[in-house]
């Protein structure tokens, strides 16, 4: 039967044999999806008005964690290619604070993953990334993970990061860990959004944590909202590199002409969301290397020893991670994912942050596929 609009059902999924599914649960440590989570779910039938073909996409009863995050579920990676769940997809994303959890995208060739990706804003080319950890014939997708190719050679960016025993996500400032962030806060504009594709996955670990910061900054009292407001971070491409350079040497420092052409950017430590309005915490970066009042600059000689020394001022400190970023990355505004083969997350990088957990790299592979888009797609 032919039909023009898409039906709501709510169900109890159920396996052949099996009792009825729980339903998602909030736990008082942390809300998360796992590997092995079976939860309720809401199953929207969709139909097209010219064709009696049928696709599913299945929607959780509850947000992941109160009002952050959804899981949806899809049938095969060609239900990303149909114009309803496209759009249903859209909606999910800008009723859960920019981040939702596709599970069932298994087998989603490269072209799927652009064409997807286009539909939430021009996909980035991933200029500078070198081309062996591109996928082949697709500039757009990065690939992140240990995983190589035949003669031994990485084919994948690889950051290692600290392996997460009790699942305490919360940054904690005597490690600097996790390292919770935004995305290239240097570029203007800034990336809008990214997805992440699990193509292979660690048995345990790997995880990716995603914080909301629209939420964390409506929890804090009116009093440091209003100093927050005032605050503007000194984000330099320059800085981002040299820092990165102290750890790693081989990484490149910025050129004088590409310092010139990338001069430090004065951002807002509070910004507002250009869809929802809503006005979210924001500088998490490490091309941040100060904190000021509005109206306050650096010397340029102070930006010299910032952008070729990598030296960042105490004020990051004070500011963004003594007691701020503890707080915005508190259970209640915290998601950890664990990660199976076709998982698809998209996440907004004006309202969000996230982290990566570690896992035992050199005895298990993880491979993942990145896209990023910007601008961002027209609300709905």
């Amino acid at each position: 039967m032919k039909m023009a609009a898409l039906q709501l059902q709510v169900c109890r999924l159920q396996s052949p044999g099996s009792k009825s599914r729980r339903s998602l649960q909030s736990c008082s440590r942390r809300p998360h999806t796992t590997r092995a989570a079976q939860r309720g779910r809401v199953v929207v039938s969709c139909a097209q008005a010219d064709t009696d073909i049928q696709s599913s996409i299945r929607v959780p009863s509850q947000y992941l964690n109160n009002t952050f995050g959804l899981e949806l579920s899809i049938k095969d990676s060609a239900e990303l290619g149909r114009d309803e769940v496209v759009q249903q997809i859209k909606d999910a994303f800008t009723q859960s604070g920019g981040l939702v959890v596709i599970k069932g995208a298994n087998d989603l060739l490269p072209r799927q993953l652009v064409q997807f990706t286009s539909q939430f804003g021009a996909v980035e080319q991933n200029p500078g990334i070198k081309r062996e950890y591109l996928v082949p014939g697709y500039e757009e997708i990065q690939v992140i993970g240990n995983v190589k190719d035949h003669q031994g050679n990485p084919r994948a960016i690889f950051a290692d990061a600290a392996v997460i025993q009790d699942s305490d996500i919360q940054y904690d400032p005597s490690r600097c860990e996790p390292v919770w962030h935004t995305d290239q806060l240097f570029r203007d504009p800034q990336p809008a959004g990214s997805m992440l594709y699990c193509r292979e996955a660690p048995p345990t670990g790997g995880d990716t944590c995603f914080a909301d910061m629209a939420a964390a900054y409506e929890a804090l009292p009116s009093e440091e909202q209003a100093r927050l407001l005032s605050l503007r971070a000194v984000c330099s491409y320059a800085h981002h590199n040299a820092k990165i350079q102290k750890k790693t040497p081989t990484y490149p420092l910025l050129s004088e002409e590409d310092r010139r052409k990338f001069p430090p950017l004065y951002r807002p430590i509070v910004a507002c969301h250009p869809f929802s309005g809503r006005l979210c915490l924001s500088g998490f970066n490490s091309s941040v290397c100060a904190v000021l009042e509005a109206g306050e600059t650096l010397t340029q000689e102070q930006v010299d020893v910032m952008e070729i020394q990598g030296e960042e001022d105490p004020s990051v400190a004070e500011q963004l991670y003594a007691k701020l970023l503890p707080f915005a990355t508190s259970p209640q505004f915290t998601i950890q994912h664990s990660w199976e083969e076709g998982d698809l997350v998209i996440w907004d990088n004006r309202c969000t942050i996230h982290a990566a957990t570690g896992f035992e790299s050199q005895k298990f592979p993880r491979e993942m596929w990145r896209t990023t888009f910007a601008p961002y797609f027209e609300a709905s």
